[in-house]
């Protein structure tokens, strides 16, 4: 998997101009894939080169051209090329727990201040996320309108389920980083049980 995969599945659901897919991978793909705006014109520009996408210029707005991107038949046979192989993980990048593994030799106001950002990070992600699911079946999701008339209507009923089981995967997931740090603060409450004490008073 790499950002061309990311671009090639998202130029399957309508063309769309280096900015818009900025964007849908901002509101849509983030909490799986991310990537900045030049790793996508990096990725628009070699998938181009390949014949897998071609671009168009478009008045969009008031009379700015605008470069639109769309999916070519052999961009399309590469995305379901890509479906088909083995999925390769990648490198294992997990900085709270590499830096939990010092908490026993950091300050405790830090120790606390890093595990309760950390839970609220994760709460807040799990919310976000459960909130994502409900869109993604009411149809309400910009890459779900993005289909409506394209698609048949079984189809996307179809899409719409699949998305949103994965983002509820996804805040379950959450909720487990949640649970794990709390397991850590309790720890940390036993490393220092007189910065608590202090906590109360």
């Amino acid at each position: 998997m790499s950002t061309k995969h990311l671009v090639l599945i998202l130029l399957r659901v309508k063309p769309m101009t280096g900015y818009e897919l900025a964007q849908n991978t901002k509101i849509s793909v983030d909490p799986l894939w991310s990537a900045t705006h030049s790793q996508i014109y990096g990725a628009l520009r070699k998938l181009e080169r390949d014949g897998l996408v071609e671009s168009t210029t478009e008045v969009r707005g008031e009379r700015m051209e605008k470069q639109v991107y769309h999916l070519t038949a052999a961009g399309e046979a590469a995305f379901q090329t890509w479906l088909t192989e083995p999925l390769t993980t990648l490198p294992n990048r997990d900085p709270f727990r590499l830096w939990a593994v010092h908490i026993d030799e950091t300050p405790p106001e830090i120790v606390f201040r890093n595990i309760d950002s950390y839970i609220a990070e994760q709460s807040e992600l799990a919310a976000r996320l459960e909130q994502d699911a409900v869109t993604f079946l009411r149809g309400d999701h910009p890459l779900i309108e993005a289909r409506h008339g394209r698609i048949a209507a079984e189809r996307l009923r179809q899409i719409q389920r699949t998305r949103a089981m994965i983002y509820r995967e996804l805040a379950t997931k959450a909720r487990f980083e949640v649970e794990s740090a709390r397991r850590m603060r309790a720890y940390a409450q036993e490393l220092y049980p007189g910065y608590i004490q202090l906590e109360q008073a």
